[in-house]
């Protein structure tokens, strides 16, 4: 139960150092599947609590179960392995790097922008920019709220929904 808790939490604050280092211990390992197998492995722990005889049955379902758990650790290791494989692309480098002079703006487009007409801007005559004060807080003003109107129009609003056999 420890486990499971250190894994979803592992936060020194809530199960302490040994339980943070455990739970992130957990998840380094076991991926995803370290958030599951936890209560998973509780159960049997219950049922051989309430019966503790040992059958063949009994010992097979546990050899069973303990193949299939490191099948599954097994599955879900090879698919994070095939995952980060793709991610990792190989890095190239080149041999014959040359000094490459960095440029601001290239000549061609120096040129090309020489080329353009730009039209010419009409120059505003008197004008003046607004005051500061136009951009000050606006005036305190009251709020008036007709509760009659707001009753009214919720009661037109129902009639419309009844009307169009609306409910909810």
């Amino acid at each position: 139960m420890f486990l499971g808790i250190s894994t979803i939490l592992p936060e020194p604050s809530i199960v302490g150092k040994f339980g943070a280092g455990m739970g992130l211990w957990n998840q380094q390992w076991f991926g995803y599947f370290s958030f599951v197998y936890p209560f998973v492995l509780l159960l049997p722990s219950f049922i051989f609590y309430k019966e503790s005889a040992f059958t063949e049955r009994r010992i097979g379902v546990i050899l069973s179960s303990l193949i299939l758990f490191s099948a599954l650790l097994m599955s879900h290791e090879t698919v994070l392995n095939e995952e980060e494989s793709e991610e990792t692309a190989p890095k190239i480098k080149s041999k014959n790097t040359k000094k490459v002079e960095i440029l601001s703006v290239v000549e061609e487009n120096k040129q090309l922008l020489s080329q353009i007409e730009r039209g010419e801007r009409d120059k505003p005559k008197d004008f003046k920019l607004p005051p500061l004060s136009f951009l000050a807080n606006p005036p305190n003003k009251a709020v008036h709220v007709n509760e009659s109107e707001i009753d009214q129009k919720i009661q037109d609003l129902l009639e419309k929904l009844r009307r169009f056999k609306i409910e909810g």
